[in-house]
């Protein structure tokens, strides 16, 4: 589908000039649940650009394991390596919650990036969102427990997704927080005890926001941006 304009916050709203030369080279794509949609360790030929759903940067290991160590929704961007001049891909890109994006052939984007306009200017910007995140991340990972790491990557998805019913497996969260899905179980059963979430088989219901935030860490707090929508 070709793309004449954007919800996503760092295409919307740019120049003439850099929307012709964005716009020609974009297509509409769907994003489906669980997808990989782009690899670690690879070159990706694609930029992409959600204006739905939520994906996931996650770190891997030679072994299978896995955690998310940064989430995109609507304000951002997958993959910002491009905005070093690194195809290469640091982390698989996954779709957590299925939506849509921009998809731009990576060569436009650095093209862009090298004229230094607004656009450059913004992934900037969107780059140090991230780079905190994944710094963040790796606090959190470290020294925060299983239930404070849950709801805070509720809080996190629902911000993104605009919504406080979140279609997910705990086999699939477990993957993301880094636990075994034993103590996402766990962990989730608590906060359903205490009417923060409720849930059923595939989908997460946030109940009570602020009851959440109470038994989320302060990770949430440090990473939160203004632009979030949904449940902020």
């Amino acid at each position: 589908m070709v793309v004449t304009e954007s919800r996503n916050a760092i295409l919307s709203g740019l120049d003439a000039k850099e929307s012709s030369t964005l716009y020609a080279a974009a297509e509409d794509i769907p994003l489906e649940r669980g997808a990989v949609i782009a690899e670690a360790s690879q070159a990706s030929p694609f930029v992409y650009f959600p204006t739905e759903g939520v994906l996931s940067l996650v770190g891997t290991t030679s072994g299978g394991a896995t955690v998310e160590v940064a989430v995109v929704g609507n304000e951002g961007v997958a993959s910002v390596s491009t905005i070093f001049g690194k195809n290469i891909m640091p982390f698989r890109v996954v779709t957590q919650i299925p939506g849509r994006a921009v998809r731009v052939p990576t060569e436009v984007v650095s093209q862009m990036i090298a004229d230094c306009g607004p656009f450059h200017l913004r992934l900037v910007d969107y780059t140090q969102q991230v780079i905190a995140q994944i710094a963040q991340s790796a606090v959190c990972n470290r020294f925060h427990n299983a239930k404070q790491r849950l709801a805070r990557w509720l809080l996190m998805t629902a911000d993104r997704a605009a919504s406080t019913e979140l279609s997910l497996t705990h086999e699939f969260i477990s993957c993301m927080v880094g636990g075994p899905r034993s103590a996402v179980t766990e962990a989730a059963a608590e906060l359903r005890e205490s009417g923060a979430i409720d849930y059923r088989r595939g989908l997460i219901t946030i109940c009570d926001v602020a009851k959440l935030r109470e038994q989320a860490c302060d990770c949430y707090a440090r990473l939160r941006f203004d632009e979030a929508v949904g449940v902020a």
